[in-house]
């Protein structure tokens, strides 16, 4: 999973306790929403199933 805060971004591997969003796929929409959404100062959890 990749937790995002504003621009910045950390792979982690345990859920947070509690986001604002959630969004599965981590493609180029996924990607450019979570981005979008954590300029916004909300806590937006990107995840991404491991392949």
């Amino acid at each position: 999973m990749t937790s995002m805060k504003g621009s910045e971004m950390t792979t982690v591997e345990a859920v947070p306790a509690e986001v604002d969003v959630a969004i599965v796929g981590a493609g180029m929409a996924g990607t450019t929403l979570a981005m979008a959404l954590g300029k916004t100062e909300r806590k937006v959890a990107l995840i991404e199933p491991r392949r």
